[in-house]
């Protein structure tokens, strides 16, 4: 079997760092690497977990290690990056399963499992292997697979009686007892669902490992983005994400399994606690104990139960830590990553769509070769403009631009030409008397949002993101 570690990224949550370590202890062969990254910004917290991973590597000093990169207190993409690739320690290691600092497996030799299920896959699928997790209870996808294998559909149903939102802007709408499994989906956006799913998982761990007995490893879609906690990949996987793409590291590895076809596979027999999404943790911290209390007895270690807490010294210091830090950074510089992570994507479709054009290649045919010849393009801003022009003299017709905003039927004229711009209401209804074969999405950086709001209109043809488009004309 190849070289393995594990890695576990941390930044200010001490309390459930002692657990994660503490899980580690107990279900992970002792001969495995284990390696801290250290990513949270000088404070009080994160001083704490640095005490707490230091104090938990010293005792195995050969095979622990906490490290504090150059680039801590940024995205953890650049941490992770960093260590993955400069560590010594990693130099002859194949393969790396990262977790949260608040992940906590529950059953010993699940890394074991894990890298079984990576060899079978990808025997399988002929090297098309993205990533193997395990089933993590408090997660947007996982907490979706429990519901249904504990036949807890109806009491769900009776929790969420009214329409809820999802996604990271709550730009999704989702109807009474549906579960939206995807970034930031119903489980994130809704602490009390945390507290339910763990009184009957996390403060019963036999019966969760009961209920996932002999469960088959289950396919994750593609087209499913959500925050992992546990991926199982190899170390490549993630020197190759692109910085200048996006910074959300789990985005991003989605973002190359879709791309790229690569399989996403979770072993639904290896059960994970997953404490908190931070949108839970002040409204679900007082769980903690009983969660600490049920390991203990679990695991047959008091040292879960006596875990350093945090004090009201503690929260009164990181109030005033958090007061400063706020008034020193204001809403512009947030704005301001957001833009410079959207225009950094576009640059890179455009750098990749010039040196298409250089090759003398058009997209057209790699629609035509999808059997797209009659199409939609949503945005009638530069990108859309462009493969509409682009798009002319060729064997694909575009049918009209769909542009948020635009309440009536309007045109838009460039090089020449006049098209239709339509909203979706209007498309909607022009959909289902002509036959539109896809919608070809030119806002890259907003694909998937963009592409779940026009699957709640009913769009029924096939969305694409111009930026795949591009991709695979580059490739071919």
């Amino acid at each position: 079997m190849e070289k393995q570690a594990i890695v576990v990224l941390a930044s200010y949550d001490f309390e459930s760092l002692q657990l994660t370590l503490l899980a580690l202890e107990h279900t992970v062969e002792e001969e495995v690497p284990i390696v801290v990254i250290l990513n949270g910004a000088n404070s009080i917290a994160a001083s704490k977990v640095e005490i707490v991973a230091r104090r938990w590597a010293a005792t195995k000093p050969a095979l622990r290690s906490v490290i504090r990169p150059l680039s801590y207190g940024q995205k953890p993409l650049f941490a992770l990056q960093e260590v993955i690739r400069n560590l010594p320690l990693l130099h002859d290691v194949d393969r790396i399963c990262k977790i949260d600092d608040d992940v906590i497996p529950l059953k010993r030799g699940w890394l074991t499992r894990l890298a079984q299920c990576y060899e079978e896959k990808v025997k399988m699928n002929n090297q098309n292997l993205g990533f193997i997790t395990g089933l993590l209870n408090n997660n947007c996808w996982g907490f979706g697979e429990l519901v249904e294998l504990a036949g807890k559909n109806e009491e769900y149903r009776q929790i969420m009686n009214y329409p809820s939102v999802a996604g990271c802007n709550r730009e999704r709408i989702v109807q009474p007892g549906e579960i939206d499994q995807g970034m930031c989906g119903t489980v994130w956006q809704y602490p009390y669902l945390a507290r339910w799913i763990h009184s009957w998982t996390s403060v019963t761990p036999e019966n969760f490992i009961a209920l996932t007995a002999n469960q088959p490893d289950k396919e994750i879609s593609l087209d499913i983005h959500y925050s992992i906690g546990c991926i199982y990949s190899p170390k490549d996987l993630w020197l190759k994400l692109n910085p200048a793409e996006n910074t959300f590291d789990e985005l991003l590895i989605h973002n190359v399994c879709q791309r790229e076809s690569l399989t996403k596979w979770a072993v639904m027999q290896e059960p994970m606690i997953h404490l908190f999404y931070f949108s839970q943790r002040l409204a679900n911290h007082d769980q903690l104990t009983e969660i600490s209390d049920s390991l203990a007895k679990f695991f047959n270690d008091d040292r879960f139960s006596m875990i350093e807490r945090r004090n009201i010294e503690d929260l009164i210091a990181q109030f005033q830590e958090d007061s400063v830090k706020n008034a020193l950074t204001s809403q512009a510089n947030v704005d301001n990553n957001l833009v410079t992570d959207r225009l950094n994507q576009y640059y890179q479709v455009l750098n990749k769509w010039l040196r298409i054009k250089q090759r003398n290649k058009n997209l057209s045919e790699v629609l035509l070769r999808q059997g797209y010849r009659k199409i939609a393009i949503y945005g009638a801003g530069e990108l859309g403009k462009n493969l509409w022009g682009e798009l002319q003299q060729t064997s694909v017709m575009v049918h009209c631009f769909i542009n948020q905003g635009v309440f009536e039927t309007t045109y838009v004229e460039y090089c020449e030409h006049k098209i239709q711009v339509m909203d979706l209401l209007h498309f909607s209804d022009y959909e289902k008397e002509n036959a539109v074969d896809a919608v070809v999405v030119s806002p890259v950086f907003d694909f998937v949002t963009i592409k779940d709001f026009l699957k709640q209109k009913e769009i029924k043809c096939k969305i694409i993101s111009l930026a795949a488009l591009v991709d695979e004309a580059a490739v071919n």
